[in-house]
């Protein structure tokens, strides 16, 4: 019993490794009784000897399988090893012996949390420990996941809940800022809802007056949107419609002879496949081809190897579409300009003849991305006058591919929660901003990657665990994304970081009214109001380290959840050797590649004047000729901020009168004064474990004001104070070595402590 009494002294005083000594001098860690092997089970666990203590409590189950308490241990120290697995199953033990356990329901509600729940799971859990004893703590637990996940209406009837409960504390005091947020976003969301249904059923209303398709139109009435097409459908319609009636009215021959064939551009996953099938069955239903026929060709079955092969082929592909319609899919890749000897030319050729000879025996109707299908037209001068009709497929809407999404993932017998959509909606503007943006192709991809990281993280935990809603709902983390900030949050988040910058008084405030004036831009778009869309274009003006990088990515941070740049957090740092080539033809090449790398995002170009050398820098020129157009090309959906010393930036300006016109906020970022350089030196001291005393940073102040180049341009500000303290700290660790040298016992703190001596030595 002494030994008992010992063991038990050593854990009422926490003194766990005098505990673990005890019992292992006194060989009772192979001890049978059961009091004895309790307590070394808690004490390993103390000492995180996590698998010895696994052992015991395990030994204790095998002899005592009916206390929960011991089920309730293994379950903790499953946690601590990360074995959620195991976990999930000790908690499901301990839950057949008492299901309403606090202890055992709180741990299920940790492990649910660890291994990413979704927000129902949880939801309910906390519920649940709700039930069994309603308890300040949790009530603020289940608030808060109602907060982060947006569900403000319940977050509100939480909140009141804790407030009419409990009085006061900093649970409370917490309870009623979320009460507040909660209520404004919840009313805020109720506004925007009412505006959006009321321009929503407009929109509808208008759609409905403005097209109204005859029967033997109807396949177009499986697209969502489309207006184009249906118009200039429904116009060929009412043209051979009124050709019949004016024949029969008098008696006259009829005269359409027209030949009617299509051009259809858009990005990829827009349907112009599916698009050109629903025309050639339209075009049968009116008369236009003879039978419902739609021959698909592209250039690898078109173009031949050697002469006379091409034209074999495509007079082959023609005949075969005759009184149907020839669909050429990517008909762009028939030209190539850079081989003038290519048997795609050859195609064309045959292609307009075979157009114009046979005029109204077949419909042909190209499809491919707009910009390539400009340059496909402009090869041959004849070609695009034999196209009477151009449609384009806009992108499909956020909306629109949320529902593809939803609609792919039911096939697999999956649903997508609030929190996956979301982050699916983040990964479809990650690639928004891309040329040739996929659209349904790369909703199916994000949603297949889904399935498979739901199956990675599900393998792990008992499927006999789990819900039926837990086996079917895709959730935030499936999408590679994290449980992010709302936009309100991360613009705070933002804006502290800005104001927790040294100095730079006057940028904070120009920051501050250009971010001020893009959200009510936002708003007043938001509320159907006419807007004038403003340039994002900037220029920083000011010496090196003085924070224009950091500012410009602060400032992506937030426009990005303004939802003004879809990639705020894409962020291209570049000079002129990104830009300027070394023979004719590459400076644009590089350019272009460059702009595009940073679509949606934020192209900073540091010392930019240097793109401008005088007028005998030709390749200089072009690169500003072609960076100039693409600024205007990509106004919504492009930052580029230009960063240099003021009057090389003036000049530079002046090179080119499309920059003034492109760029309208200018931010001066001013010298840092003595004072906040010294600040920046002290920051860089506390995240470095360095301190410095008064006597220190006087002489530090005195070394600053004294540098040559102090009050010239090109005094690097931050940098040098980097330079700087990367010098103080090498004379440092030279004095501290001496001092080591000579058997000089040091502490921590003067491992840490920069002496006046090291600074007057650099």
């Amino acid at each position: 019993m002494e030994k008992i009494f010992q063991i038990r002294e050593y854990i009422q005083k926490e003194e766990w490794i005098n505990a673990k000594t005890f019992i292992e001098e006194n060989d009772l860690i192979l001890s049978k009784d059961r009091e004895i092997l309790e307590m070394a089970g808690l004490i390993y666990f103390k000492l995180y000897h996590f698998n010895t203590a696994e052992t015991m409590f395990n030994e204790l189950v095998k002899t005592n399988p009916n206390d929960i308490s011991y089920y309730i241990k293994l379950a903790e120290i499953y946690i601590a090893k990360k074995f959620y697995t195991k976990a999930i199953e000790s908690i499901k033990k301990s839950l057949e012996i008492d299901k309403n356990n606090l202890h055992a329901n709180k741990l299920l509600y940790d492990v649910q949390q660890k291994t990413n729940a979704s927000f129902q799971t949880l939801k309910s859990q906390l519920e649940k420990i709700i039930k069994i004893e309603a308890s300040e703590e949790v009530y603020f637990e289940l608030c808060n996941l109602l907060y982060k996940n947006e569900k403000y209406e319940e977050c509100v009837k939480v909140c009141g809940e804790i407030l009419r409960r409990y009085r006061r504390g900093e649970i409370v005091q917490k309870t009623r800022e979320i009460y507040n947020n909660a209520k404004k976003r919840a009313e805020a969301i109720k506004v925007k809802e009412e505006k959006q249904k009321i321009i929503t059923e407009k929109i509808n209303n208008l759609e409905k007056q403005e097209i109204k398709l005859p029967e033997e139109l109807k396949p177009l009435e499986k697209f969502t949107g489309m207006e184009d097409i249906k118009k200039q459908v429904l116009q060929i319609y009412n043209m051979i419609k009124f050709e019949e009636k004016r024949k029969q009215q008098l008696g006259v021959k009829n005269t359409l002879n027209q030949g009617n064939h299509f051009i259809i551009t858009g990005n990829p996953g827009t349907g112009k496949t599916t698009v050109a099938k629903a025309l050639a069955e339209i075009f049968a239903n009116i008369g236009l081809i003879k039978e419902n026929k739609l021959i698909e060709a592209d250039r690898k079955t078109l173009v031949g190897q050697h002469i006379g092969a091409t034209e074999k082929n495509t007079q082959a592909k023609i005949e075969e579409a005759l009184g149907g319609v020839l669909f050429i899919d990517e008909a762009y890749t028939l030209y190539r300009a850079d081989s003038p000897r290519d048997f795609g030319k050859e195609a064309i050729e045959v292609l307009l003849s075979e157009m114009e000879n046979r005029r109204g025996e077949f419909v042909v109707i190209v499809a491919g991305y707009k910009k390539e299908m400009d340059i496909f037209f402009e090869s041959n001068p004849g070609l695009k006058g034999r196209f009477n009709y151009n449609i384009h497929i806009p992108d499909y809407t956020d909306e629109e591919l949320v529902k593809i999404a939803e609609k792919f993932a039911y096939e697999k017998y999956y649903l997508i929660s609030d929190g996956g959509k979301k982050a699916l909606l983040e990964k479809i503007n990650q690639e928004r901003s891309e040329e040739n943006f996929s659209n349904a192709r790369l909703v199916r991809r994000l949603v297949e990657e889904a399935i498979q990281n739901f199956a990675s993280r599900m393998i792990n935990n008992s499927i006999d665990a789990l819900n039926k809603e837990e086996l079917i709902m895709l959730d935030t983390v499936d999408f590679n994304i994290e449980r992010s900030k709302s936009p309100e949050e991360e613009i705070e988040s933002a804006l502290k970081e800005l104001n927790d910058l040294i100095g730079l008084k006057e940028v904070k405030e120009q920051v501050e009214s250009v971010i001020n004036r893009m959200k009510v831009h936002q708003q007043r778009k938001e509320a159907g109001l006419k807007c004038i869309e403003p340039s994002l274009h900037m220029m920083f003006i000011g010496n090196p380290g003085t924070g224009k990088t950091t500012v410009a990515k602060i400032i992506g941070r937030i426009y990005k959840a303004l939802g003004v740049l879809r990639r705020g957090d894409r962020f291209e740092e570049c000079t002129r050797t990104d830009f300027v080539g070394n023979h004719v033809g590459e400076t644009a090449i590089k350019t272009q590649k460059l702009i595009k790398s940073a679509l949606g995002g934020i192209l900073f170009i540091d010392e930019a004047y240097s793109l401008y050398q005088g007028d005998k820098d030709n390749f200089g020129k072009e690169a500003i000729d072609v960076l100039i157009k693409e600024m205007e090309d990509h106004r919504d959906n492009l930052m580029v901020i230009m960063a240099g010393y003021e009057k090389e930036m003036e000049m530079l300006l002046s090179s080119n009168t499309g920059f003034k016109s492109r760029i309208n906020t200018t931010i001066n970022f001013y010298d840092y004064s003595n004072e906040e350089l010294i600040e920046i030196f002290k920051k860089m001291c506390i995240s470095s474990d360095m301190t410095i005393d008064k006597k220190g940073l006087e002489a530090l102040e005195e070394y600053i004001d004294n540098l040559p180049n102090r009050r010239k341009e090109g005094f690097g500000n931050g940098r040098e104070v980097r330079n700087i303290f990367e010098k103080v700290v090498q004379a440092q660790n030279n004095r501290i070595a001496k001092e080591l040298s000579e058997n000089k016992v040091l502490s921590k703190e003067d491992l840490m402590k920069i002496e006046i001596e090291d600074i007057l030595s650099i």
